[in-house]
């Protein structure tokens, strides 16, 4: 571990186990695009994405679907 990073660490627990992660904040205008992976309601998925980055200003992202086959 880097010390000087270590003060930065958060964590959270899912699934009964602890998680580390770091925030970071990105100016608006570097977000560009978003590709989503494979799922079972593909416009559903970018809805939700879409609603989110709405609501957090980053009206502007194009959302690309994979077309990757989506696998159960």
């Amino acid at each position: 571990f880097n010390p000087i990073l270590e003060e930065n660490i958060k964590f959270r627990s899912r699934n009964n186990e602890i998680i580390p992660y770091t925030e970071f904040y990105l100016p608006k205008q570097s977000l560009k695009e978003i590709y989503l992976g494979p799922s079972l309601d593909k416009e559903f998925s970018e809805e939700k994405i879409r609603y989110y980055l709405e609501i957090c200003g980053f009206g502007d992202v194009t959302i690309i679907q994979s077309n990757a086959p989506y696998r159960c």
